[in-house]
């Protein structure tokens, strides 16, 4: 019997190892939400904002609004979250504000205040933005917003005292400083000298093409009336004529779109640290890749 102990342990061992994973338990796989429920719904919403199908996810996170909006107040929240997040990827912003204005209704608070008031910015409802936004109790974040919505309205930089309760007087002290040219000043120089009025907005290539071909007209125009020959100065003429208003309304449109292109670097530096996180996803906070957008 002892000498046969070993040779048993061996057999006994052998037959109990196929059966000793089972001690370990049985690997589970992860279950993937009903693709019908409120959650399975959200999830598919998610994964196509977060790949840009921005359109597509507006139409499930409407469908949740439609189908469970009345039996969960938290999916109700993120789903209304989610549509307006996913009208701001598509950049429509009416259509953003309709959907912000349920869910500052619904569920009011500062971050869904900010949101409304951001989206409204964003359309271009300055007035609306600025008046939901400096409120007493608000955030920077939000003071910074209704300043600037404030700024668009106003159009230019009034005295300290007509600004409004609230607003960010750093903002608007920056908004004052910004680098701007008069349109007006652009035509009149450019009227003076052709090309002076590009130079005056930094176009100085187009200035010397500018200079150079109302030179090349006038010189021609000077020439043939010399020789006489008035059929060709009246050509000559009129086309130096054109290009010489033509250059005139080129400065004064450089000057616009100097400002125009100032005022966007101003704002978009304040906007980076005071517009709202858009859904309830996390990553890259870029415009058009709706993952908790910022734009």
């Amino acid at each position: 019997m002892t000498r046969n102990l070993p040779a048993t342990l061996l057999v006994l061992c052998i037959s109990l190892f196929p059966v000793a994973p089972s001690f370990a338990g049985t690997p589970t796989t992860p279950t993937s939400p009903n693709p019908t429920s409120s959650t399975g719904l959200l999830a598919f919403a998610d994964a196509l904002l977060e790949v840009g199908e921005s359109y597509r996810a507006a139409t499930e996170y409407m469908r949740v609004v439609h189908h469970y909006g009345d039996k969960d107040d938290r999916v109700l929240e993120r789903a209304l979250t989610g549509l307006g997040g996913a009208y701001v990827a598509a950049g429509r912003w009416d259509d953003a504000v309709d959907a912000y204005i349920q869910l500052y209704k619904l569920f009011p608070s500062g971050e869904t205040r900010l949101k409304l008031g951001s989206a409204l910015y964003k359309a271009g409802k300055n007035k609306e933005a600025a008046t939901l936004l400096l409120y007493d109790g608000g955030d920077n974040k939000a003071h910074t917003i209704g300043t600037l919505a404030w700024l668009r309205q106003e159009g230019e930089k009034g005295a300290p005292d007509d600004l409004p309760k609230n607003a960010v007087a750093q903002v608007v002290a920056e908004a004052r400083d910004v680098d701007s040219k008069s349109p007006a000043l652009a035509g009149v120089l450019s009227a003076m000298i052709p090309g002076a009025g590009h130079l005056y907005v930094d176009r100085p290539h187009d200035a010397l093409i500018t200079f150079i071909i109302n030179g090349l007209f006038i010189w021609g125009t000077v020439e043939a009336v010399d020789k006489e020959e008035w059929g060709i100065a009246a050509v000559l003429g009129a086309a130096e004529l054109f290009w010489y208003s033509g250059g005139i309304t080129g400065a004064a449109n450089g000057a616009a779109k100097w400002n125009e292109r100032e005022q966007g670097y101003f704002e978009r530096r304040h906007e980076a640290s005071a517009l709202p996180r858009w859904t309830f996803l996390a990553g890259k906070d870029s415009f058009g890749l709706a993952l908790g957008v910022k734009w």
